[in-house]
């Protein structure tokens, strides 16, 4: 029973994936693969995780828990669909006022935040989203309600206790390590971010969450990084590695009509597609470059090993490889060869400076999901945000930042190892993201899949263990 167990979730995960390049009704999709979502699978999983424990057999518990966890996520997952795609629906239909008086709906509210050529519209385009996400905010109240009362069912205080059951991370470590972090970088992010703004016409007395945006967004005047040459670029940066960017033949690749960066991993190792979206910008190419790294760590994740070391495991580690990759494109080495930019150190100081309050509005995010699962208000917990970012969060768009499940734990422990590689990588290659032997290291390393955690993983690879300690210590190296 649970090698079909293993089939089916392996099939609906993969499946599921690629309803991003290919449209796929989920229910239809859930009636393939019963035995994926079912209650008889979960507890099928349970039993053999116990018989596991009393025998005493570690691999075999570890691949147990894996499977177990795939299964839990997965019924959450499809349980939540609908309420997810309410909240989406009440939100689009949804509309706030301009300060010109004019209503605009949520697209195009989004469609001046992010695009709109004017700070001041942006600006505008921000508040009426809080506005706007407030007054539907009842659906996720009530879907964080659902989930709240779902951990209790199971035994758990609150959702705290059922991500660390099937995750095996101590989540008050993580919160611990990202306070950590927020306060070995605050002095350097401080001094930097107020050079940042003074560059685009703000002040670090009235910050707020869209004055970082458009900063991100100016950066393409301050280094331009054309659209029509990142895809030729960013293939050449992975040569540079010693990477081939289609793993020889088994990386699918196409184009993404819409952002972000896509990656589907249908079936692992057989067929993995990689959807780059073409953008202008060094930070979205950094992210392109990250998400194209981690399309490779699947592609080279062997067909031998079995399906909870293929697909399932600690979530941190892909992510960490994305991570990893992502951070080539901030060096100052890489800005001033790759794109032949003379002003590099301006350049680089100003990426790392937007790099590092990307980071730390994922440790505030963190603090600021786990206050909101204790029973704090959202204008709490976005307090949270504001202090880590030192730019005003509007308490509004809370609900919409956040993760379920604690998903954002994972995205910034995989920032942290991502650090820690990093480091090991300049220790061994120096300027690992143009030394072939990365590459070897790099494909080395997919090959092991996630048959490891991500502290495991580290330790096995030879990184150091105090991910955020180095993280820290990075930042400050590079913004000195």
């Amino acid at each position: 029973m649970l090698e079909d167990i293993r089939r089916q979730l392996e099939g609906w995960l993969g499946e599921t994936e690629f309803a991003a390049v290919r449209n796929t009704d989920p229910v239809a999709l859930a009636a393939r693969f019963p035995k994926a979502l079912s209650a008889d699978s979960e507890q099928a999983a349970e039993d053999a995780v116990t018989a596991a424990e009393a025998r005493g057999n570690p691999g075999l518990l570890q691949r147990h828990r894996a499977l177990r966890a795939g299964i839990v996520w997965a019924r959450f997952r499809f349980e939540e669909r609908e309420g997810l795609a309410e909240a989406e629906d009440r939100l689009g239909r949804s509309a706030a006022k301009l300060p010109d008086g004019a209503s605009a709906g949520w697209s195009a509210l989004c469609q001046m935040r992010d695009r709109a050529p004017v700070r001041a519209a942006r600006a505008a385009g921000e508040r009426a989203m809080a506005e706007a996400a407030a007054a539907v905010a009842d659906g996720r109240v009530e879907m964080a309600r659902r989930r709240h009362e779902e951990a209790q069912r199971r035994g758990a205080k609150d959702v705290r206790g059922v991500f660390e059951r099937f995750e095996g991370i101590e989540l008050s470590k993580v919160a611990a390590d990202a306070r950590r972090f927020l306060e070995a970088t605050r002095d350097a992010y401080r001094e930097n971010l107020d050079w940042l703004l003074k560059r685009h016409d703000a002040s670090l007395e009235s910050a707020e969450a869209h004055d970082i945006d458009w900063a991100r967004h100016e950066f393409r005047r301050t280094l331009p990084a054309p659209r029509d040459r990142m895809s030729k670029i960013l293939e050449g940066a992975l040569k540079w590695m010693g990477l081939d960017a289609t793993a020889h033949g088994k990386l699918h690749r196409g184009a993404a009509a819409a952002p972000p960066c896509v990656v589907a991993r249908r079936k692992v190792p057989g067929e993995v597609h990689f959807l780059l979206h073409l953008e202008d910008g060094v930070p979205a190419w950094a992210e392109a470059l990250g998400e194209w790294g981690r399309a490779l760590a699947a592609a080279w994740t062997p067909a031998t090993l079995p399906m909870e070391h293929r697909v399932l495991g600690d979530p941190s580690v892909p992510l960490a490889w994305a991570a990893l990759l992502a951070l080539a494109p901030l060096e100052r080495d890489w800005i001033s060869r790759v794109l032949d930019f003379a002003k590099s150190k301006d350049a680089a100081r100003e990426i790392q400076t937007l790099h590092l309050a990307a980071t730390r509005h994922l440790a505030g995010l963190l603090e600021a999901e786990i206050d909101l699962a204790t029973g704090s208000t959202t204008s709490e917990a976005a307090e949270l945000l504001t202090s880590a970012t030192l730019a005003r969060f509007q308490p509004g768009l809370l609900l919409e930042t956040a993760s379920a499940w604690f998903a954002t734990a994972h995205r910034l422990r995989a920032a942290a190892a991502a650090a820690s590689l990093a480091n090991l990588l300049e220790s061994r290659f120096e300027t690992w993201h143009r030394n072939v032997e990365t590459g070897k290291f790099l494909v080395a390393a997919w090959n092991l899949g996630r048959q490891y955690g991500l502290a495991e993983l580290l330790e096995k690879l030879g990184a150091e263990a105090d991910t955020f300690g180095a993280m820290s210590k990075r930042f400050l190296e590079r913004l000195a």
